[in-house]
């Protein structure tokens, strides 16, 4: 009985010396691998505070505004007409109520196809925007994690908590910036 309790187990000299095996192969293959360096990027920040990235957002948002104002003035031009069909509507001619009805009526069809142009066109602005802009900000991210010999970067919004000595942000915006 004596013979077995002499296993690993009961061996206090034993055991230590296989914790001592044991870690000092963990240390071995800890320290024998890459050393990996982590970089944390704010896109949202690098969108607001861009030059280069507003500027693009800018363009794009002009040519909307474009659009908007000249169905905003379509929609202005058939409430200015409806109104005043509305008030000569009991002195003119069955043909000319027809006439304006129908005319009313274009000015509406019109508006429909400038509203469905206007999102039709923010729709593939914001899709042709969108690759251009992704691929300036990974080239950029990708300056700044060679620069720094960096092994991975990723964005703020998949993180819960990050020490902000990662933060390469500021790094990123000056690179989309020069």
């Amino acid at each position: 009985m004596n013979e077995t309790k002499s296993a690993i187990g009961y061996d206090p000299m034993l055991r230590i010396g296989m914790f001592l095996i044991l870690g000092t192969l963990l240390v071995a293959a800890t320290s024998s691998g890459p050393s990996v360096k982590i970089g944390v990027v704010d896109s949202k920040q690098v969108a607001a505070a861009s030059k280069s990235i507003r500027g693009m957002i800018n363009d794009a948002a002009s040519k909307a505004q474009e659009l908007r104002g000249e169905l905003e003035k379509k929609k202005a031009e058939v409430s200015d007409r409806m109104e005043a069909y509305s008030r000569q509507k009991s002195v003119v001619s069955d043909e000319e109520k027809k006439k304006r009805e129908q005319a009313i009526q274009q000015l509406m069809d019109e508006s429909e196809v400038l509203e469905f142009r206007l999102g039709r066109e923010l729709k593939k602005s914001q899709e042709s925007m969108a690759g251009p802009m992704s691929l300036k900000v990974r080239a950029a991210i990708g300056e700044v994690s060679k620069e720094m010999s960096l092994t991975l970067v990723v964005t703020s919004q998949d993180l819960i908590h990050y020490d902000a000595s990662y933060d390469i942000t500021a790094k990123v915006i000056e690179k989309l910036d020069n």
